[in-house]
């Protein structure tokens, strides 16, 4: 798309649909990291060690965190 038209769509389009729209790539981004996130506690937990499968649960937060800034700094230049 040009950038006039993006630009256009933005300020004229209804807001639900738009929201909608931009926001559904970064949702899909998250849910594959939290289901990589998943996995990797489930394999980690079948190793019977406490401290492992506590750090995973640790860093997820900060993971996740991480990766919803870079998801919508992503999304805001593209738009």
């Amino acid at each position: 798309m040009d950038n006039e038209i993006r630009r256009k769509a933005i300020l004229n389009d209804a807001l639900l649909p738009l929201l909608i729209r931009t926001s559904i790539p970064t949702i899909v981004g998250i849910l594959v990291m939290v289901i990589y996130n998943l996995t990797d506690t489930f394999f980690v937990g079948i190793l019977n060690n406490k401290s492992m499968t506590a750090a995973i649960g640790i860093v997820f937060s900060f993971m996740s965190f991480i990766q919803a800034i870079g998801f919508g700094s992503a999304m805001e230049a593209e738009i």
